[in-house]
């Protein structure tokens, strides 16, 4: 779908898989990275400046959540132990300059597992 240019039905029809499978850490993983590409497809428009928050559990994020975060967010909160969100959500923050965040999101996929 993304291919043919329907963004919108191909992150639905992901969205109606993680409504039956909330765990399905591969379909959090795809969402994640469609709504990233579609942010650098969209000229970067979440590429705001950044401005750190504390969050509850002492992490730090910009101050405007984009589709592509708040997908890596919300599956890593379904699925903390998908080394493979913890990595994309870093390269997604490294990508945008978050160099702070994207270093503690690449240490926790270094905490699940030291040989990745």
């Amino acid at each position: 779908l993304e291919r043919k240019g329907q963004w919108r039905d191909a992150s639905l029809t992901l969205k109606q898989i993680l409504e039956i499978d909330p765990r399905d850490s591969h379909s959090h993983l795809a969402l994640a990275r469609l709504e990233s590409r579609r942010e650098k497809r969209d000229n970067n428009n979440y590429n705001l400046e950044l401005s750190s928050n504390a969050t509850d559990e002492g992490q730090s994020f910009t101050s405007i959540e984009s589709p592509a975060r708040k997908a890596f967010r919300l599956g890593t909160s379904f699925c903390p132990r998908s080394i493979h969100l913890w990595q994309a959500w870093a390269l997604y923050e490294q990508s945008l300059r978050n160099y702070s965040d994207a270093t503690r999101l690449f240490h926790k996929a270094l905490q699940l597992d030291d040989s990745n």
